[in-house]
């Protein structure tokens, strides 16, 4: 069954490399990294889940912001400029639509974000 929605496909793409190379990077070598689509109410929410490291409460208020990255021990050695989720969070924005995160520090994430459908 196919699905249409009302958006820049270019963008979101963008959005869905973001998230899923997201949850590749921090996740374990064998880590699960799972992507869900649920219809409801006129629109589509899409969900890439992953068994990584997590992302703490304090952390999980600043993610989102301009070049902000997660300092700890465990992210050390993982590259990237912190401007990723920025950008997924403005090119979300510009859909009527925003990113969610669910975390929790030795467990992983759940980032997630919802469309219209057409």
């Amino acid at each position: 069954m196919g699905v249409k929605v009302c958006a820049d496909k270019d963008k979101i793409g963008q959005v869905l490399i973001n998230l899923i190379s997201n949850a590749v990077k921090y996740s374990p070598g064998n880590g699960l990294v799972t992507i869900d689509c649920i219809i409801g109410e006129g629109r589509i929410k899409i969900s890439v889940t992953d068994q990584g490291i997590g992302i703490s409460q304090e952390d999980q208020k600043k993610l989102f912001d301009r070049f902000y990255r997660v300092q700890n021990v465990k992210v050390k050695t993982v590259s990237g400029f912190g401007i990723g989720l920025y950008l997924v969070s403005e090119i979300l924005r510009s859909h009527d639509s925003r990113v969610m995160v669910e975390s929790e520090e030795g467990k992983g994430s759940s980032f997630s974000f919802s469309l219209s459908l057409e």
